[in-house]
């Protein structure tokens, strides 16, 4: 059963191909991948997406408006972006797979990071992802990782200018993270915090979509959690978070979280 306030997950181990499950644990997928985005509510059922960012998940009303102060200016940077008709694909599957692999991001961030050692890290690195299109049946799945790596705060906006991110937006966007880390904080004591995963898409590799699409971006505040950094599911040390990450996306096997 999960805490209040602190989001449980099973880090579990997909069995490789060619290996007996025995060797490992399988693969639950009755187990949700999403849940409420409300810091208090950890219900996976019946969510609805807020209808101007189109990304993040509530399950109530309630919980929506409590969440609005921290929510509203993601939502604004979100839905800014937002083409009103027609969305660019590579936008459209951005969004889509940010929203799948919410859940997985987190927990790669928390390792990552090394958050149950010095849980400021979050204040000084970034999660630089840059994805490319794959064929899959899923709308949520049509990347596959072509580069992920967490770096320093100065090498991830020097990254950002490399793939000719709009600097004026970056800035904006980054005062508006600040602002929403330091309202996250007081609200819960320095429990929770929120990290910086930078994601681009960009249209190469032998999947290439037909067309010159320009690159899309996404900048995502993925929420941490003290107490979960701490738990033994992520203080293993035999945990690969990037070799656990790109099988996931790989196989479309995003992480679940606990009941």
């Amino acid at each position: 059963m999960s805490r209040p306030g602190i989001r449980e997950v099973r880090v579990q181990k997909i069995v490789p191909e060619g290996v007996q499950p025995e060797a490992g644990l399988t693969y639950d997928e009755s187990m949700p991948i999403r849940q409420c985005a409300e810091a208090e509510c950890c219900n996976s059922r019946d969510l609805m997406k807020c209808t101007r960012c189109r990304t993040t998940l509530y399950c109530s009303k309630e919980c929506q408006r409590k969440d609005w102060p921290l929510h509203k200016g993601q939502c604004a940077h979100i839905s800014s972006g937002l083409s009103s008709d027609p969305e660019p694909i590579l936008q459209r599957h951005l969004r889509h797979w940010t929203s799948r692999f919410d859940i997985s991001l987190i927990t790669a961030v928390t390792v990552a990071m090394k958050l149950s050692q010095d849980f400021s890290n979050v204040s000084r690195m970034a999660m630089y992802i840059v994805l490319r299109p794959r064929p899959h049946s899923n709308i949520g799945s049509q990347f596959t990782i072509a580069i992920c790596e967490v770096v320093p705060l100065p090498i991830f906006e020097q990254r950002s200018r490399e793939m000719q991110v709009n600097m004026e937006e970056y800035e904006r966007t980054m005062a508006q993270h600040e602002e929403q880390r330091a309202l996250l904080k007081a609200s819960s004591n320095g429990e929770r915090d929120y990290a910086i995963v930078g994601i681009i898409a960009e249209n190469k590799g032998r999947h290439k979509l037909p067309g010159e699409l320009k690159p899309e971006s996404r900048f995502k505040p993925v929420p941490v959690y003290k107490g979960m950094a701490k738990s033994p599911q992520l203080t293993d040390p035999t945990l690969d978070w990037l070799g656990t990450l790109k099988m996931q996306v790989e196989k479309d096997l995003p992480t679940r979280v606990a009941d």
